[in-house]
């Protein structure tokens, strides 16, 4: 069907409704169903989301226990239904299902890439779950989450740009929960949260039994004005420089997104970014040793070394590149900065002032030694868990070069005569 698309995750294939805009490509928005599944309601949504120019998808999220439910908000035996389904739902594979609906709509080709989440009720809390479980997202809205309190603890994984809307009578959502909610919630300078005085549950729900039109459209339009900050291009250009700007992470350090159709699962991605940042902060601070070397070196070989040392720095500089970039290929984020880097390094570290040249020599081997040891036991972890691409970084570039540079360091370290031959 022209209106469905079947998406394809960790656990199974389910359907999706889907609602095209005009022109694409263009922004996608997840759209999250209440205890109705992928009603009438819900596909209104959709629709009116893609007559304001976002591709919007509504996948079935109860596809485990009865695939296909459309429930009648108005009917009390598919209300009963519907929270008999609502109570045996699993939240946590809810939640991969979510994130695996957002990078199959990310790849879409009628999509721009960029796609915000977005429910109701069930859906709400769902939207909450995904956005500190998983990054990637760059906009989540949810109204009216039933159950999210329960879930505060999990809020320093929030990243994305959050809009919640509360119903300050929500039968459903005490006070003192809404409270909770908003203390935790505060904390996040990327989230706001607009509460209804007077409004009660699933006030903007179409057809609804307290919808209210003043309140919802109050609601719709601040989403509709936060989708398109978020998930637009801003028409208006100056010439001003912006200066000073400060923002939350867009991805969290130690995280891997989903970008790339890699044929790696996250685990293993996760995985092989922890190692490769590793050895990256040891292969940086080894390129800073032989930089402090090339500097500090002295005595009658030091034009000798002075060279050598250089010309190995420039090599490690770029296997720090090489190494940096299939972290960021992968999907994670790489260490970068001193700080981070000196925290995080097996080698040893040197003193400020300068050291005899064999001293030198011997730290710069060590440090290799470090190095080939690591990237030896991970190219064969690389192997294991099919990471062929990682593997090849680790043998033909990593561990040839370090082995050369290793080589031509120990030379130095061998005592014979210069001069005079020994009998």
């Amino acid at each position: 069907m022209k209106d469905h698309i079947s998406v394809t995750g960790q656990d199974g294939t389910f359907a999706a409704y889907i609602a095209r805009p005009k022109t694409s490509p263009a922004p996608a928005v997840v759209v999250l169903q209440e205890l109705f599944g992928v009603n009438a309601d819900i596909r209104k949504t959709c629709d009116e989301l893609a007559e304001q120019g976002f591709m919007a998808v509504a996948p079935d999220l109860f596809w485990r226990q009865e695939p296909g439910v459309d429930l009648n908000v108005t009917s009390d035996a598919d209300w009963q239904h519907g929270l008999r389904l609502y109570g045996a739902y699993d939240r946590d594979a809810g939640a991969k299902d979510v994130k695996d609906t957002v990078n199959a709509v990310r790849n879409l080709p009628q999509c721009n890439g960029k796609v915000a989440v977005l429910g109701y009720c069930l859906g709400a809390l769902m939207v909450f779950l995904t956005a500190v479980r998983y990054h990637g997202l760059d906009a989540a809205v949810a109204y009216h989450g039933g159950d999210t309190e329960k879930y505060l603890g999990e809020v320093d994984g929030l990243n994305a740009p959050l809009l919640m809307h509360l119903a300050e009578e929500d039968e459903f959502i005490s006070k003192a929960a809404q409270a909770q909610i908003r203390a935790a919630l505060t904390k996040k300078p990327n989230t706001t949260v607009y509460g209804y005085p007077g409004q009660n549950h699933a006030f903007s729900r179409h057809n609804g039994t307290h919808y209210n039109a003043a309140a919802a459209a109050l609601a719709n339009g601040r989403t509709s004005e936060f989708l398109h900050q978020q998930l637009r291009t801003p028409g208006r250009v100056s010439a001003q420089p912006r200066l000073h700007q400060r923002a939350a992470e867009i991805q969290a350090y130690g995280t891997v997104s989903h970008l790339l159709p890699l044929d790696l699962e996250e685990p293993v991605r996760l995985e092989m970014t922890a190692q490769l940042n590793q050895l990256l902060a040891d292969t940086m601070t080894l390129r800073d040793l032989y930089k402090k070397s090339h500097w500090q070196v002295a005595g009658p070989t030091f034009y000798q070394l002075h060279l050598l040392f250089d010309k190995h720095f420039n090599e490690q500089v770029e296997l720090v590149d090489s190494i940096a970039e299939r972290i960021q290929l992968l999907g994670g984020v790489s260490i970068a900065m001193a700080p981070d880097v000196a925290e995080t390094t097996h080698i040893e570290r040197p003193p400020r002032g300068r050291e005899e040249v064999p001293v030198q020599l011997s730290r710069l081997l060590d440090a290799h030694q470090t190095i080939i040891r690591q990237t030896r036991k991970l190219a064969r972890r690389a192997v294991e868990l099919g990471d062929d691409g990682s593997n090849d970084l680790l043998v033909s570039e990593m561990l040839r070069a370090n082995e050369l540079q290793v080589w031509f360091l120990s030379e130095h370290l061998v005592d014979v005569p210069l001069i005079t031959a020994t009998a």
